[in-house]
């Protein structure tokens, strides 16, 4: 279970990194990247 828990951490972690890199290169998707980072941080 502990594996399993870390690996979705690992992949929240990323998915919020790109995140911010797609915000970086593209402002308009602003509103969809905030929906994943909010789902990541609850």
């Amino acid at each position: 279970m502990k594996k399993t828990l870390a690996g979705i951490l690992a992949v929240a972690v990323v998915l919020t990194i790109v995140g911010g890199v797609q915000y970086t290169s593209k402002p308009d998707t602003y509103g969809l990247d905030s929906g994943v980072s909010q789902t990541v941080n609850v």
